[in-house]
């Protein structure tokens, strides 16, 4: 009416900001980060009334033993799906991942013992050191010339968000329907989250070339790079 023209957010004005393959590679991450979320702050009370003879070493205990896990597989699956110049095995190391990190949600239903939780703790560190250094490979070569700071920086703002969005919900979700129930929720939501990772599949390079990112969200071939 006043000659004022308002912009109107379009999928297409989007995907020239960020290309479409980091977008989903960060979507995955923020649900799956959003689900984890849900439960981080309050997993401790659950598992100290939980486990029997349960206590905050425990809890310690298992932390330790998760990060431990994810310190001693990272590199070497790092250096496995290095060894492959195609996108296949890094895209197949990620699913897998996060297909198992999505299972321990339902597993921490049926800790009852220390045991079960450092048995739980290690799947989880597996999960995370599968699922990381494929994510990483992946989303860096897809990154946009000239954009690297912005699309990290999306990422990461993805990540906070749903971080935040799940600390926020999990303590009322627990109090109001119980722990058991917040496990499922997260395990589906975990689900959710790597199959947004099945929409790149057709983006994957399955041959001996690696994409090289271009401006405006443009993916290219170029010759064979061994690594």
């Amino acid at each position: 009416m006043l000659g004022i023209k308002i912009p109107v957010f379009s999928i297409r004005v989007f995907f020239k900001v960020i290309n479409r393959f980091i977008f989903v590679m960060a979507l995955a991450d923020f649900v799956v980060v959003a689900a984890f979320g849900l439960i981080s702050p309050i997993l401790a009370v659950y598992l100290t009334d939980q486990i029997a003879n349960g206590s905050l070493e425990v809890i310690g205990f298992g932390s330790m033993i998760f990060f431990l896990m994810t310190a001693l597989f990272k590199m070497p699956i790092a250096k496995i799906i290095d060894r492959n110049s195609a996108e296949y095995d890094d895209y197949y190391v990620t699913l897998a991942g996060y297909f198992l990190m999505s299972f321990v949600p339902f597993l921490y239903i049926f800790v009852s013992e220390p045991i079960h939780l450092y048995v739980v703790e290690g799947i989880h560190g597996l999960a995370t050191a599968m699922a990381f250094p494929g994510w990483m490979a992946l989303f860096t070569r897809h990154v946009d010339k000239g954009k690297e700071g912005f699309s990290w920086s999306f990422y990461a703002t993805m990540a906070n968000i749903g971080a935040a969005i799940g600390a926020a919900a999990g303590g009322v979700v627990a109090q109001r329907v119980g722990f058991h129930f917040l496990f499922i929720m997260v395990g589906i939501f975990s689900m959710i989250g790597t199959m947004c990772l099945l929409l790149n599949r057709k983006s994957i390079i399955t041959s001996g070339h690696v994409r090289v990112p271009v401006r405006k969200g443009v993916l290219k071939k170029t010759s064979k790079i061994s690594k």
